[in-house]
C-alpha cells in the first residue's frame, strides 16, 4: 500500500498530465507507474517519445519496495480527495488479473473504490541516458519557453517541431516555422540538438522553472537521447533527427530604423492583435505624427480597425505589413521593431540578445500618410548587432 498526502499528488500530477499519456492506445501506457522505497514514492508516465518522473515523500513509511500501475481513471478519482487528506493506493488481485484500490475521503466521508489495472510487464523501461553531464542554470529553461511559440506545428517539417539547442555563437536556442524566427543566448550543452516541443512544454512548467538543471546527451547520437533533471523531476526525451536551417541567414543585419512602442501600450497592442478575427490577414504599420505608430487592419469581408500607438523612432522606419499573430509574438518577446524596408524581415529585438524575427506580408490597405513633414531623425543610427 502507498499512502501519499493529496495534496503533493495534486502538485505531481499537474505535472504529469504535461505528458499526454491519458491519450495512449497502449493499454499500460494510459497508466501511472508507482515504485515505492523506505524514502518516497516515484511516479512515471511516458508516451514512448518522452519519458516523465517526478519524485514526491509518501505520508508514513511503506509496507516494502513495491511497483504497480495507476489507472487514469484511479488518478482523477485520487485528485477529488479533501485538502490536508490521504490518498491510499493498494494492488490487489491475483497476477494476470490486478486491481488497485483506492482509499480517500471526500467530503469528510471517507471512500473505497476498485480499478481494473494491468501488470508493469507491459510498461517501457525507464530510459537509460549516458554522457556527459551540463550544468545549465533556470534562465536557459525559461527562455526556452520565450522562443518555443515560433517552432513549427506542420507535421510535414518535422525538423522544425522543437527548438534547437546549439553551442555555436555562445550557445543558443532557436526555433523557427519559416515565417517567423526566435532566438535567444542561453547556456547549453557543447553537441547541438533539437528538443521536440511536446518536451518543450513540459520543461515549462514551474518545477523546472525553481532552479538548475542537468542535461545529459546520450553519448551515442545515434540513441538521439537526452535527460533533463531538476530537483525530484526527471525528462527523459528522444531529440529530432535531421538538420536544422541555416538560421543567421534569416536575421537581417544593417538595420538603422526602429520603433519601440510604449511598455505601458505594449500589453494592450498584443490583446488587440490576437483578437483580430481570420488566419490570412495582415497589420500595416505606418508612422502617424510624430511619435505615434498607426496599426492598420482589414480583412476580406471588408471590416477594418486602426489604432493610434505611441512610440519612439530611430531613422525613418518605413511601412511594412505583416502577420497579426505573428506581431503579436514578437511583441510579446521584445516591444523595439527594427524595419528595413516594406520586403524586409521585422526583427523585435531586446536589449539581452533575445530577439524575433518576422517576414513581411504584402500590405492589404493604404494607411493615409499625415501632411506634416517627415519625423525628423530623433537619434543617430543604430547598426543591430546580427
Amino acid at each position: 500500500m502507498i499512502n501519499i498526502p493529496a495534496a503533493s499528488l495534486k502538485e505531481a500530477s499537474k505535472l504529469l498530465n504535461r505528458v499526454r499519456f491519458t491519450r495512449a492506445t497502449l493499454s499500460a501506457l494510459s497508466h501511472v507507474l508507482a515504485t515505492t522505497d523506505q524514502t518516497g514514492v516515484t511516479l512515471a508516465v511516458t508516451d514512448l517519445d518522452c519519458w516523465l518522473e517526478t519524485r514526491i515523500p509518501t505520508a508514513g513509511p511503506c509496507e516494502g519496495p513495491e511497483t504497480f500501475l495507476i489507472p487514469a481513471d484511479a488518478l482523477a478519482a485520487a485528485l477529488k480527495a479533501d485538502k490536508g487528506g490521504t490518498v491510499s493506493f493498494a494492488r490487489k488481485g491475483p497476477k494476470g488479473n490486478p486491481t488497485v484500490r483506492l482509499s480517500v475521503t471526500c467530503g469528510g466521508m471517507p471512500v473505497n473504490t476498485s480499478h481494473p489495472t494491468v501488470e508493469t510487464d507491459g510498461f517501457p523501461p525507464r530510459p537509460v541516458v549516458e554522457g556527459f553531464a551540463t550544468v545549465i542554470p533556470a534562465r536557459t529553461v525559461e527562455v526556452l519557453g520565450m522562443v518555443a511559440p515560433c517552432a513549427s506545428t506542420d507535421p510535414a517539417r518535422y525538423v522544425l517541431n522543437g527548438v534547437l539547442f546549439t553551442p555555436g555563437d555562445g550557445g543558443m536556442l532557436v526555433a523557427t516555422d519559416g515565417r517567423r524566427l526566435a532566438g535567444a543566448p542561453a547556456t547549453v550543452p557543447d553537441r547541438e540538438f533539437i528538443l521536440p516541443s511536446e518536451a518543450v512544454k513540459v520543461l515549462g512548467h514551474p518545477d523546472f522553472l525553481k532552479g538548475p538543471a542537468t542535461v545529459t546527451l546520450d553519448e551515442d547520437p545515434e540513441k538521439g537521447l537526452v535527460c533533463f533533471q531538476s530537483g525530484n523531476h526527471t525528462l527523459a526525451s528522444k531529440t529530432i533527427e535531421g538538420n536544422f536551417p541555416n538560421w543567421r541567414q534569416i536575421v537581417p543585419r544593417g538595420m538603422v530604423a526602429s520603433v519601440t512602442v510604449a511598455e505601458s501600450r505594449r500589453a494592450a497592442v498584443v490583446g488587440w492583435l490576437r483578437s483580430l478575427p481570420g488566419t490570412s490577414t495582415a497589420v500595416d504599420l505606418a508612422r502617424g505624427k510624430r511619435g505615434v505608430l498607426v496599426l492598420a487592419h482589414a480583412n476580406r469581408d471588408g471590416a477594418a480597425s486602426t489604432i493610434e500607438v505611441p512610440v519612439e523612432t530611430t531613422g525613418e522606419p518605413p511601412p511594412v505589413s505583416l502577420d497579426p499573430s505573428f506581431l503579436a509574438d514578437a511583441l510579446e518577446i521584445a516591444s523595439t521593431l527594427w524595419i528595413t524596408d516594406s520586403l524586409s524581415p521585422v526583427v523585435a529585438r531586446r536589449a539581452d540578445g533575445i530577439f524575433c524575427v518576422v517576414m513581411p506580408r504584402r500590405p492589404t490597405m493604404p494607411v493615409e500618410q499625415p501632411a506634416e513633414a517627415p519625423v525628423p531623425r530623433e537619434a543617430q543610427p543604430v547598426q543591430a548587432a546580427a
